[in-house]
């Protein structure tokens, strides 16, 4: 019977560990182990290197959260600079926006349509125009002679209004 239990021991204990047998096969090798100085330096090692991957996880989880928060941020100023962008393009004049050169032939060829028109034709349609400065951009691009003869078909309210901007805008 001792001999049996001794045998039932040896083969649980090291041949097939899944089968511990109190636990005595892992305090052997604890043992043995602890007492080889490569193995405590290794097991170091491995410590450090746990501890600087869990540094590196959480400086990797803090780099992402700051980059979608520089995407947020990002995105908020672009939103911004557009609405500055309108804003301004609102306040300038369009005679004195930044036209590409076909957007400025365009404006040429519209205010040359009008000043082809009589004087008085020309003066009524303009008044109906919604901005006054739209008014004056199409008489900027006219030559003097034919802006003064519309102008002065216009009420002179008008007239004054876009002389106005036509000369501080």
């Amino acid at each position: 019977m001792i001999v049996v239990l001794i045998a039932g021991f040896v083969y649980t204990e090291f041949i097939d560990p899944s089968w511990s047998f109190f636990g005595i096969r892992e305090m052997l090798v604890g043992g043995v182990t602890s007492l080889d100085p490569d193995f405590i330096e290794l097991e170091t090692r491995k410590a450090d290197l746990d501890r600087r991957e869990t540094d590196l996880d959480e400086r990797e989880k803090t780099i992402e959260t700051r980059e979608a928060q520089l995407v947020t941020r990002r995105a908020q100023l672009d939103a911004v600079d557009e609405e500055l962008r309108d804003k301004e393009l609102r306040l300038i004049p369009v005679y004195r926006r930044f036209m590409t050169e076909q957007e400025r032939d365009d404006m040429i060829s519209l205010s040359m349509k009008y000043a082809n028109m009589t004087p008085a034709t020309a003066a009524e349609i303009l008044a109906e125009l919604e901005a006054p400065e739209d008014m004056a951009a199409i008489l900027y691009y006219m030559s003097e002679r034919n802006a003064a003869a519309i102008l002065s078909e216009m009420d002179v309210a008008l007239a004054a209004e876009i002389t106005t901007i036509l000369l501080y805008d």
